[in-house]
């Protein structure tokens, strides 16, 4: 049997490995946008908490970028935020 001219064996077949390949294909589609989506939420909530910081005013450290930068939580950049508007200092960001 020669697998590279391998053909399935009944119409049936085929059409079954044809629908399993395009669930897969939708599927890693789908995960891949999901994935693009949360990254973009991520690094678009750093950018906004950095400008936050610098726009009040506030001494930003290379350790409160490097906290930053590290944080891939959407939730946890969105709390910090949120505190930034009225924070007394970057360093009460990570006090706490």
């Amino acid at each position: 049997m020669n697998l590279k001219n391998w053909e399935p064996i009944s119409p049936y077949f085929r059409n079954l490995v044809a629908r399993s390949m395009a669930e897969g294909v939708a599927e890693g589609v789908a995960q891949g946008v999901a994935q693009g989506v949360a990254q973009g939420r991520v690094e678009t909530l750093t950018r906004a908490l950095l400008r936050v910081l610098e726009a009040r005013g506030l001494e930003v450290t290379a350790e409160h970028r490097a906290a930053i930068a590290s944080c891939s939580d959407p939730e946890t950049l969105d709390a910090w935020l949120v505190q930034a508007v009225t924070a007394a200092s970057a360093d009460a960001l990570f006090a706490g």
